[in-house]
């Protein structure tokens, strides 16, 4: 027969039916809680009709444009006037350069990024790279820049009210040493609504992509651009003193 005190040993071991049901109960408001919770939050949608998930991929499209632009290359062709110069062209809605990588090969290619209206609604706005393998030959006319029709299309992100492109950097050589000074020409970098390479000699320092959402949500991306700039002297570029 069983002493009393291994009786009582006995009647802890493993749970009881009750506190199982218990526990299943409270397991099962928490799930319900959680569910709803997570429903709620992929159920937010823009005026476009994209849910957040949607959302968070174009932020990471938006981190890999990044690397294309951080990449973006020093690159001199022709110009209308036969003149070397240095390519890149930048508005308020697009910009046109030459990176070291592309958007799914780690080659050189030509880009065109460009703010379009969205294909889903007009009334918003979209970022859209358009790409294509660089030329082996380095110093191309620029009017021989492939027209977009003739690219590979990739969507970086769509449903933005608006996206503006700004630029930081020189705008033209007398302010690497401004005459009569010494003072360095990061004092005299600014935001610029457009940016001519052939105009400066030198690439941007900076690229911002505003994206403002239907939502009010506000994305000021920043892109550094890493090149060295090594070929920017203008006693390179044909015609210049």
């Amino acid at each position: 027969m069983s002493s009393p005190c291994l009786r009582g040993n006995n009647k802890h071991n493993g749970f009881t039916l009750i506190e199982l049901m218990v526990t299943m109960v409270i397991m099962a408001i928490i799930m319900a809680l959680a569910t709803m919770a997570l429903s709620q939050f992929n159920g937010y949608v823009d005026k476009s009709g994209r849910g957040f998930d949607a959302r968070i991929n174009q932020y990471l499209s938006i981190e890999r444009l990044r690397e294309t632009i951080a990449q973006m290359s020093d690159y001199y062709v022709k110009n209308n006037l036969k003149k070397t110069v240095l390519f890149f062209e930048g508005t308020d809605e697009e910009v046109k350069f030459v990176s070291r990588i592309g958007w799914v090969e780690e080659t050189p290619t030509l880009n065109w990024l460009a703010v379009e209206n969205d294909e889903f609604d007009a009334s918003l706005k979209a970022l859209v790279l358009y790409q294509v393998s660089a030329l082996s030959d380095p110093l191309f006319e620029q009017r021989l820049f492939p027209e977009k029709e003739d690219m590979k299309r990739y969507t970086i992100l769509s449903g933005a009210r608006e996206i503006r492109l700004t630029y930081l950097g020189i705008e033209n050589f007398r302010q690497v040493y401004p005459f009569g000074t010494t003072d360095n020409f990061l004092k005299n970098l600014r935001w610029n609504g457009s940016y001519q390479g052939k105009d400066t000699g030198y690439l941007p320092n900076k690229i911002k992509v505003n994206i403002e959402w239907d939502d009010g949500l506000i994305w000021p991306s920043i892109f550094a651009v890493e090149s060295f700039n090594l070929a920017k002297r203008t006693l390179m570029l044909d015609g210049a003193s």
